[in-house]
């Protein structure tokens, strides 16, 4: 997934994100490009009259869910002339994906000419009130832990079918711009991962 712009300062320490998140960053911040490594003051970078990022609100739109994992468990009980109530712990990993679209912000009001030095500020502002609103760490890693009883009935043999499925959260981060517009950056967010499953009978 395509990152945002780094920020640091004029000593070059890394701005905190609770700026990016809430407010623009102090003066003398500089973004630097992950790719290229290209570099530039965030406010002297930007034309006269330039408009800014400034606070950010929400959108939330659809919710749906996509497959991610399938797994099985395997219950031989033929040996056996009673039922049986098998309890098992499930522990998965997964991930917590969210994307921006970068290129795709979108004005609400006319008279929005960003350069590319704001247009980065703008995704990045996009990116970390994302992170902060879902509680997005460094980290995307994530496990999912629960507990199934399952009955197997006295001589048979059953297979448990466990599907594990993420809830993504569509939505508009709507920014708020100095000159008075609004700007719309569409995300996606992987918010829990849940699990479906079912028994048969071998």
């Amino acid at each position: 997934m395509p990152l945002g712009p780094l920020f640091r300062n004029e000593a070059g320490m890394p701005v905190s994100l609770a700026y990016r998140a809430f407010m623009p960053p102090p003066r003398g911040t500089f973004a630097q490009c992950r790719s290229c490594g290209g570099q530039w003051n965030v406010y002297r970078g930007a034309a006269a009259g330039e408009p800014r990022p400034g606070a950010v609100t929400f959108v939330e739109t659809t919710r749906t869910y996509e497959p991610y994992v399938e797994d099985e468990k395997v219950f031989d009980n033929r040996n056996v002339s009673t039922a049986a109530t098998h309890t098992f712990s499930l522990r998965q990993e997964w991930t917590q994906d969210f994307q921006i679209e970068r290129e795709e912000g979108r004005a609400n009001s006319i008279g929005m000419g960003i350069g590319a030095p704001q247009l980065g500020l703008l995704e990045a502002r996009a990116e970390e009130s994302v992170r902060t609103r879902y509680a997005v760490g460094e980290s995307h890693q994530r496990t999912f832990a629960e507990e199934l009883t399952v009955p197997v009935p006295a001589n048979s043999r059953c297979r448990v079918v466990l599907k594990y499925k993420r809830l993504f959260q569509d939505g508009i981060a709507r920014i708020e711009m100095s000159d008075g517009t609004t700007r719309d950056v569409p995300y996606r967010i992987a918010l829990a991962l849940s699990l479906d499953w079912a028994m048969y009978a071998d």
